[in-house]
């Protein structure tokens, strides 16, 4: 008998909750892993544990369940292997055993459940694979002549095995000197404190264990989607790399303890001997860049983790974005995936597999669409060249997978969104596509102005990249002649609406204006609780003197505001005088839009009419100094509605 026969002779009910659970006899490590098969109802309480891992492709042994001979992944192998005991059953619910992968309605209403199965059980393991790694199968060069595995003598790096025992052992001290004094600074961990005390012979005693966190964090785990939400709802999960097991709670207490002395000025000593002494790229990742990188992996989780605890509501929008870059086998389990994490009666679409794609995208778009405040979220940071042949402009591809560093990117530029009030004075007003037509939607807002010129993306991200095109952006406005100028200009044309939608102001310069958009008017707050705020005007002059080169360098938080407004963008002028940057595939003659209820601007392209009525393509969201703070008139007869 195989799968399909075991399957059929457990048999769920949906209206149940039922579930099926393995059975983990024990057993030494060459024994053969045997299983036994049973089905229980979440309606009452059981006790069991949850097994969180990646799939991966490659096929393993057969393991005997009910003395059936069953065919699963290499990955899952290895779990087994890892987790039986040598006395003890083991009660589990493991997906790929315990679904029907084959049966897509029993799969959907399954996967529907998956949330209630991991929040109800006693413990979550997440395996992440085996206490060592192999060089090759964690690091993306393949050479021992590849000069990215060498420091800056020409030692390789490439053939060393890191050891997660290691790694733990780094974490460990961290999260417990956090535990033992919260104030307590890292650079007295004997790890760190070897890098103020640099010798050569001493390297391995800090470089190998960074390094070993650094194989940890790209375990193909990190990267699926479904372990986001496995990570996420139970209330007690611990990591397994082979024998080696790292209680969740010292990953958090290790990346809070760490983030916290790097980033309030204590223990800049050691980010400074860090950045000096590891600056040579061990498998692909600079070794100063590592623990940055655990602190963003381990908050993505723990952020949401303790959003729920709270009782607080968790939004399916942020989640979707915040995971964007990770990977399904299925798209649609892009958002299956997070389903769990939303209070059922939240949930804007049913688990089914007989769904398309596009099906899918439509219904979230349509479903976020409807929000009266904010209600182009969805389409933020998308920058796209409207088709009316295509899909809809405003139609999101949530199954979409996206670079990691375009996600982080982006999570920092909805911050800043949120922290605008372009239009967001009055309630949107979108008619529901299925009560026009499946490919339009009708919106309401103000075309503020034209576009006039542009500058091609910035594709560079290093500083050296960031000033060059800033510079050949002030060219565009004639910066050296036209700083003292007011802003926008005086000299408004007929053919823009601004001075009919601007309120009257004092007018500010054109060098005030230019700094405001090279920083989006905003910095972060470093100082107590990492905050935006408003500029100061020393951060003006800042900004200046660095594009016009009296000054080399800019200080950290106003370069993360510099890359976070430049890059992927395009810088752009009105024929009215505002500037500000926009969406990569915005073009000369596309519109300025304020859209209500929305807390940012769109670039808008008009199409051709539709039965007599504007349409207009969604471009993208962008930044336009003068009318991000809600300086808009609120005369709503000066308004227009448009088809998208």
């Amino acid at each position: 008998m195989g799968a399909k026969t075991l399957f059929s002779l457990h048999p769920l009910r949906q209206d149940k909750d039922e579930i099926r659970l393995i059975v983990l006899e024990p057993g030494a490590s060459k024994d053969p892993i045997r299983c036994t098969m049973k089905v229980v109802s979440l309606k009452k309480q059981h006790k069991y544990e949850a097994l969180s891992y990646h799939w991966g492709q490659k096929s393993g042994p057969n393991i005997i369940v009910d003395e059936n001979l069953i065919k699963i992944q290499a990955n899952l192998f290895e779990a087994l292997l890892t987790l039986r005991s040598v006395e003890f059953n083991r009660v589990l619910w493991i997906d790929a055993l315990c679904i029907n992968q084959r049966d897509d309605n029993e799969k959907s209403w399954q996967v529907g459940l998956m949330g209630d199965i991991y929040q109800n059980s006693t413990k979550t393991t997440l395996f992440v694979g085996g206490g060592f790694e192999v060089s090759d199968r964690w690091c993306d060069c393949r050479s021992s002549k590849d000069k990215t595995c060498q420091d800056t003598s020409g030692r390789n790096f490439h053939f060393r095995n890191p050891n997660m025992r290691e790694a733990y052992d780094f974490l460990r001290q961290l999260a417990a000197h956090r535990s033992a004094k919260k104030d307590a600074h890292i650079n007295n961990i004997p790890t760190v404190a070897n890098l103020l005390n640099q010798s050569d012979n001493m390297n391995d005693l800090y470089m190998e264990p960074i390094q070993a966190v650094g194989a940890l964090l790209r375990r193909p785990w990190w990267s699926r989607m479904w372990t986001a939400q496995e990570a996420i709802l139970p209330a007690e999960t611990v990591i397994v790399c082979g024998n080696v097991k790292i209680p969740w709670k010292t990953m958090v207490d290790a990346a809070t303890n760490w983030d916290y002395h790097t980033t309030h000025g204590c223990c800049n000593p050691i980010l400074k001997a860090m950045e000096k002494t590891l600056i040579y790229r061990t498998h692909g990742m600079r070794t100063s860049e590592i623990m940055t990188e655990f602190v963003k992996e381990v908050g993505s989780i723990e952020d949401i983790r303790k959003s729920r605890t709270k009782k607080q509501k968790v939004p399916l929008l942020p989640v979707l974005r915040h995971f964007s870059h990770r990977q399904a086998s299925d798209p649609l389990d892009k958002v299956y995936a997070l389903l769990g994490l939303v209070d059922e009666k939240m949930r804007p679409c049913t688990i089914t597999y007989d769904k398309s794609k596009r099906s899918l995208n439509q219904e979230l778009s349509v479903h976020f669409l409807k929000s009266p405040k904010n209600p182009f979220q969805a389409l933020y940071g998308t920058s796209r060249s409207p088709d009316p042949q295509r899909s809809p402009s405003w139609m999101v591809d949530f199954t979409r997978v996206s670079r990691k560093s375009s996600q982080r990117l982006e999570d920092h530029r909805n911050e800043l969104r949120q922290s605008y009030k372009a239009a967001d004075f009055k309630d949107a007003k979108i008619k529901d596509p299925s009560k026009t037509s499946p490919k339009s939607i009708s919106v309401q807002g103000f075309r503020v102005d034209h576009i006039k010129h542009i500058t091609d993306v910035c594709v560079g991200q290093s500083a050296a990249d960031q000033k060059e095109f800033a510079r050949s952006c002030a060219g565009i406005i004639e910066f050296v002649k036209r700083k003292d100028f007011s802003y926008p200009s005086n000299r408004i044309g007929k053919e823009t609406h601004l001075q009919d939608i601007l309120r009257h102001s004092t007018s500010k310069t054109v060098a005030d204006a230019f700094g405001r958009v090279i920083l989006g008017n905003r910095c972060r707050n470093h100082s107590g609780k990492d905050t935006l705020r408003e500029l100061h005007p020393q951060d003006l002059e800042s900004v200046r003197d660095w594009v016009s080169g009296r000054h080399p360098t800019l200080k950290d938080g106003l370069m993360q505001q510099v890359k976070c407004s430049l890059t992927k963008r395009k810088f752009f002028t009105t024929r009215g005088g505002l500037m500000g940057f926009g969406p990569s595939e915005m073009q000369e003659g596309d519109e300025l839009w304020l859209i209500f209820g929305d807390k940012v601007p769109f670039i808008l392209r008009p199409l051709e009419r539709s039965n007599g009525q504007k349409k207009h393509g969604v471009v993208g969201d962008c930044y336009a100094q003068r009318i991000m703070e809600g300086e808009v008139k609120r005369d709503v007869s000066k308004s227009e509605i448009i088809l998208l």
